[in-house]
Formats: structure tokens, sequence, C-alpha cells
């Protein structure tokens, strides 16, 4: 997925970002910071972007180079209003993969907010796991 130009990926967990997965970023910017009182988050949520930059062999042997925006948030998954947030700088949702609590209550109002925020592309796939 790295490979694809010009795009913006938005992360939307309770998890802090895997060390891992941020080594792998660059340009580190943290957007927002806030508690909510009733979380079951330990820590802040926090709203950054990074920069991915990746380098890729061609067909014909040369390299290609790709600068493509992460977005990850990082908050409580009842904390759906920060998906407006999201939906207000003009992002899109072309795939969901929700891991969000495993209740159908839960589940509806995840869905509810992407449609009410327009926060889903003309084209999208949801995945629920």
């Amino acid at each position: 997925m790295s490979s694809v130009p010009n795009v913006v990926r938005v992360a939307l967990d309770l998890e802090s970002i895997d060390p891992a997965l941020e080594r792998m970023l660059t340009d580190k910017n943290e957007i927002d910071r806030w508690s909510i009182p009733e979380s079951t988050k330990r820590k802040a949520s926090t709203m950054v972007e990074y920069t991915l930059k990746a380098r890729f062999p061609t067909f014909d042997a040369s390299e290609k180079s790709v600068e493509n925006g992460v977005l990850y948030v990082a908050s409580d998954e009842a904390d759906f209003p920060r998906w407006k947030q999201v939906a207000m700088q003009g992002f899109k949702f072309d795939l969901v993969f929700s891991d969000v609590a495993h209740s159908i209550d839960v589940m509806r109002r995840e869905t509810d907010y992407l449609i009410a925020y327009e926060a889903l592309a003309d084209e999208f796939v949801v995945m629920w796991d």
C-alpha cells in the first residue's frame, strides 16, 4: 500500500501507534491531545500526522519514490465525534477495517457516524473483525 502515490492513510485506534510502524514514518507532528474522563484508554488520546517515504524498484530497473501522509488518531472507540474532526479536514475513507468493540450497538453507531460525517469515499469497503 505504500507504493500508491498521493494518498493519505487515516488510522483510528484505541492503541497508540506501534513503535515499529512509527519508525517507518517521518515528520511527526502532533495536532491534538485530549482526555476522555469515562474512557477505558489509560493514556491521553492523540491525533498525529506523519509522512511515509518509500522507494520502490520499477520494471526498467530505476527507482520510484513515493511520499504520502499518515494521520493516526489514538482514541477510545466511543470518541466517534473525533471522526467528525477527521472528516472536516477533507479525509474520506475508502477502506475501513473495524475491530471496534464486538457489540452490534457500537458497530451501528460507528456506521451511523461514518455516514453522518460524510466520511466515506464514493466507493468504499468496510471489514469488521
